[in-house]
């Protein structure tokens, strides 16, 4: 894990962007190879900031490589990050869908009151990445969906199957959705993830699975008709 070894550098906002490009340059001169570059500016969503992994060989490490976290800040995207914290550990740790959201909104408000730096999305990065949090605010959103259409399918499939003889519904937990957005997203692309969450989202159909036990006897003609009503 990088968590282990995290350094901060705050920058002011007019200089910002050389700034971090004038760190960058140097870390490569050094032999710290980037890792990761996820570039969160300029804003729309809950954080502002850039948090960086690099990497230098080193025998103390027993992969041979040390692996590091650099978060390049301005003085007021740090504050905002120290400030609405304790937003972001109630969103992550609440079981109820409407908490998450409410403490998702502050930590959007937050994040959009810091002066995004000139030129910020000129920095390199490698890849598109989620920003934190935001992969399990679509999980719960996707799940809280499929929970307030779960009564009307199952009274479509009841309407569509008269002869069953059981209709049970499931949802797949929450941390199995985690799983399933986080493998549809590219995060090696320039795309913004959020955007591609968002569309993902549209896709889950995986989430709700409704079984129905019809009876052996007049089984596929049951099926053929049911299918035809669903249509």
């Amino acid at each position: 894990t990088t968590d282990a070894l995290r350094y901060t550098v705050l920058l002011p906002t007019e200089v910002y962007t050389t700034g971090v490009n004038a760190a960058m340059a140097e870390f490569k001169k050094m032999g710290m190879e980037a890792k990761e570059l996820k570039n969160f500016w300029p804003g729309g969503d809950n954080y502002q900031g850039i948090n960086d992994v690099f990497g230098i060989q080193t025998s103390a490490s027993p992969s041979g490589c040390l692996l590091f976290e650099v978060q390049f800040h301005t003085p007021e995207s740090f504050e905002s990050k120290m400030n609405s914290h304790h937003f972001y550990e109630n969103f992550r740790t609440t079981h109820d869908p409407d908490e998450k959201i409410r403490n998702w909104k502050e930590l959007c408000a937050s994040a959009h009151r810091v002066p995004v730096p000139k030129d910020v999305l000129d920095i390199p990065h490698t890849r598109s990445n989620p920003n934190p949090g935001e992969l399990e605010l679509y999980a719960e959103l996707a799940l809280r969906r499929a929970m307030a259409t779960e009564p009307e399918v199952k009274a479509s499939a009841e309407f569509c199957f008269p002869t069953a003889r059981n209709i049970v519904s499931e949802f797949v937990p929450i941390e199995g959705i985690e799983q399933l957005l986080d493998s549809m997203i590219n995060k090696e692309d320039d795309i913004d993830d959020g955007l591609e969450l968002k569309a993902c989202c549209q896709q889950l159909h995986e989430i709700l699975v409704v079984t129905v036990v019809i009876p052996e006897e007049g089984y596929a003609s049951d099926a053929l008709k049911a299918v035809d009503l669903l249509r």
